[in-house]
């Protein structure tokens, strides 16, 4: 399994927490520092997989109660003519599915909710 980075960036005032895969170098999460961290789905906690950056949603893989595992792809999300998947944080089960195929999303958006 991949390493993953941890940064905090503070943009206009507002502090995120970033996980970022180290052999890809895609962003795994976004979190705001105002937000609860997300604790892992074995836990019995909520998880939200939100995007990185805005775009439109190319492709839904998942749905609710598939079991998926920590850096599975679950959405992939096309931004400036580029697809990105965007990755499981934890393994888990597929609570929610929060968007569609085709759907134009906000950076930090949730995508999907694993319990």
């Amino acid at each position: 399994m991949n390493a993953i980075s941890r940064y905090k960036v503070t943009v206009d005032g507002i502090t995120y927490h970033v996980q970022v895969e180290d052999e890809t170098g895609e962003v795994s999460e976004v979190r705001r520092s105002d937000q609860p961290a997300a604790e892992g789905g074995a836990s019995g906690k909520t998880v939200e997989v939100r995007t990185h950056l805005p775009g439109n949603i190319y492709e839904v893989l998942c749905a609710e109660g598939d079991r998926v595992k920590k850096g599975e792809t679950v959405v992939i999300l096309e931004a400036m003519k580029m697809e990105s998947p965007i990755y499981a944080t934890e393994d888990g089960v597929v609570k929610s599915v929060e968007v569609s195929k085709g759907q134009t999303v906000t950076a930090g958006q949730v995508l999907v909710t694993l319990g």
